[in-house]
């Protein structure tokens, strides 16, 4: 689960959706919580001086796994639940989402099924269309929201 965790942790970093500090106050409270966390979470922990990139690259590194593709499917899941419960409170705009979602799909090292990472360039399409006029924003909307629930859908599942 570390890897997950720490996978979806680099992605809302490189997004801008947390801070240095809520990173290094995950590693500390693994740290605090485990009997033999992971070397890396202590190099987390201590990041106070590192820049955003040094800590990307260390949670990259805790990240990694012998099943990268699962580790990219399982934190891409949990990025996509975040993004619904932004999209149903409405502390984010579907414009927004659908753009994080296509920065994560393809602007990322994760391993995506090749189905999620063509709806994450279609839908920003979708968006930038809605933008110029050419498309409606409620179908873009109800399509993006149908694609977030089916992360929930399946979680239950």
């Amino acid at each position: 689960m570390i890897q997950i965790d720490a996978t979806l942790k680099r992605l809302e970093l490189i997004l801008g959706l947390i801070s240095k500090e809520d990173v290094i106050a995950w590693a500390d409270e693994i740290i605090t919580g485990e009997n033999a966390p992971p070397f890396q979470l202590y190099d987390i922990s201590l990041g106070v001086r590192k820049t955003t990139k040094g800590l990307e690259l260390l949670l990259c590194e805790l990240g990694e796994g012998s099943d990268i593709a699962s580790v990219s499917v399982a934190a891409f899941r949990y990025f996509a639940i975040a993004r619904y419960k932004e999209l149903e409170d409405g502390s984010a705009s579907p414009d927004d989402i659908a753009k994080r979602l296509y920065e994560v799909a393809w602007q990322t090292d994760l391993i995506l099924p090749e189905e999620h990472a063509d709806f994450t360039n279609w839908i920003d399409d979708e968006f930038a269309l809605v933008r110029q006029g050419i498309k409606k924003r409620p179908s873009a909307e109800i399509t993006l929201r149908d694609f977030l629930r089916s992360f929930i859908d399946s979680e239950k599942a």
